[in-house]
């Protein structure tokens, strides 16, 4: 880490730090800390000191995130069912609500893989929130972007 570090490189390290398993967070953001203030860059150790660690569900999120398909099938589906429902299509919504519950499912099922290879067992809560967040992103412009940045703490 640089003293010359830029936002686009410190914004990478903490989408990346927000990607590792929650039991790795605390230990490595206080790595990057430690490596800021040796590098003379207080300010950047700071911010880092500051990011607080994110709860299993939301980790898996971020996980999720990292996947742009799944973002782009997540940011299509919402869009067409906001469309749909300002519409009043009831067919269209019919449609895009199977595809809503195929698309939840297959995420559901990646981030269960995710957990798994991270050697964590996921509670019926963890995924419920996991499938809330999501459905949230589905509904609500600004929940989907805050899903793609990767960077969530807490659930939606």
């Amino acid at each position: 880490m640089t003293v010359q570090m830029t936002g686009r490189e410190l914004d990478e390290i903490v989408r990346e730090l927000y990607v590792l398993p929650p039991a790795e967070f605390v230990a490595a953001r206080n790595e990057l800390v430690r490596a800021a203030r040796a590098a003379g860059s207080r300010d950047i150790a700071e911010r880092l000191r500051h990011l607080r660690r994110p709860t299993r569900s939301a980790w898996l999120v971020n996980v999720l995130a990292r996947d742009p398909a799944a973002m782009r099938r997540l940011s299509t589906v919402g869009k067409e069912l906001r469309d749909a429902q300002t519409g009043l299509d009831s067919t269209q919504l019919r449609t895009l609500s199977e595809q809503r519950r195929r698309l939840i499912t297959d995420l559901l099922e990646q981030a269960q893989a995710h957990a798994t290879d991270a050697g964590l067992r996921l509670t019926a809560t963890v995924l419920s929130e996991v499938e809330a967040t999501l459905q949230a992103a589905l509904v609500d412009l600004a929940g989907a972007l805050t899903i793609r940045n990767g960077r969530l703490v807490r659930p939606l």
